[in-house]
């Protein structure tokens, strides 16, 4: 699933059992920034990793922040499976 919103700062909310759901709203007005591109808040299921690699690449080109070392694990992961088929 893709976020709907990102941190604007480095303030986290520490939830416990006293944490209203007016203190989770707040907290997201102050420091949540709503993501204004394709696909935000959407699930993808792909059935290859090949697939979503794809996918994670496109989602990159449009603005997307997936550094680059995810991408690597993904194709690692592809490299290895195809030693075994």
């Amino acid at each position: 699933m893709l976020a709907e919103c990102r941190a604007k700062d480095d303030v986290f909310l520490d939830i416990n059992k006293d944490t209203t759901d007016k203190d989770i709203e707040n907290y997201f007005e102050k420091h949540m920034k709503k993501i204004n591109l394709p696909y935000a808040g959407e699930t993808f299921g792909d059935d290859t990793l090949q697939g979503m690699l794809n996918r994670v690449l496109r989602l990159r080109e449009i603005g997307y922040l997936i550094p680059q070392e995810k991408i690597d694990n993904i194709q690692k992961t592809i490299d290895r499976e195809d030693i075994f088929y």
